[in-house]
């Protein structure tokens, strides 16, 4: 599927380097949000790639638009999905459970829901996805 996950910029464009070539991948998607990753999102990505951009950040964002002119890359942005993405992802997730496990960090129940939101929402964990188990 070609689908692999890093937790910095050395160890991203390493990754990439030797799982798909030097030149980069073909489509690189950005969903954190973050000023440290779009540092180097154009380093990793091929000459007429695409950089498809999930709408997470909260605020503005700068990217190194030299690169992207001189290695003439697309950038798609993306806000909200649609139902047959909504499919598409459930399907995915059935048929490949095992590829998806690391990006929740945690599941949590209906239990204290409002007081683990509102932890999150002051920024005192340090997660990537949290799954509300529906029991």
């Amino acid at each position: 599927m070609g689908l692999s996950t890093a937790s910095s910029r050395d160890e991203t464009i390493a990754k990439v380097e030797k799982l798909i070539r030097k030149e980069g991948a073909d489509i690189v998607f950005e969903a954190v949000g973050v000023q440290s990753t779009y540092d180097y999102i154009t380093e990793i990505v091929r000459p007429d790639g695409k950089i498809v951009a999930v709408g997470a950040a909260t605020g503005p964002i700068a990217v190194d638009f030299w690169k992207l002119f001189f290695n003439e890359l697309n950038i798609i942005g993306i806000h909200v999905y649609d139902q047959n993405a909504f499919e598409i992802a459930i399907q995915l997730l059935n048929k490949y459970p095992d590829l998806f496990r690391n990006f929740v960090s945690k599941v949590i129940g209906y239990d204290n829901l409002q007081k683990k939101f509102e932890s999150l929402a002051k920024g005192n964990a340090s997660v990537m996805k949290i799954l509300v188990k529906n029991e």
